[in-house]
């Protein structure tokens, strides 16, 4: 891995390698990547935008505008707060 330069070709880290399901524990430098390898790594937007990551599938992007994050968080806390009041109002039974 480290002679791919993965770091400086896709302005990216590599956190963490599974290959078979499996988690890969020798430090990230020393794996050779195999085929069909899972990579977890931290990168900008613009990783998975085309361009530099040829070879690389992104399956999950995470993050997004500061907005839909403050409104997911804010359904979520409204459906525990709501789960909460129903209990203790005994709606729903434990």
């Amino acid at each position: 891995m480290r002679e791919s330069n993965f770091r400086g070709t896709y302005n990216a880290v590599i956190l963490a390698i599974h290959r078979s399901g499996e988690r890969i524990q020798s430090k990230v430098g020393d794996v050779v990547f195999h085929v069909g390898d899972t990579l977890l790594v931290l990168a900008e937007k613009e990783f998975s935008a085309g361009g530099t990551t040829r070879g690389i599938s992104p399956c999950l992007r995470t993050g997004g505008s500061a907005l839909e994050t403050q409104l997911q968080s804010s359904i979520v806390v409204g459906v525990v707060l709501a789960m909460i009041l129903a209990a203790t109002i005994e709606v729903i039974r434990w």
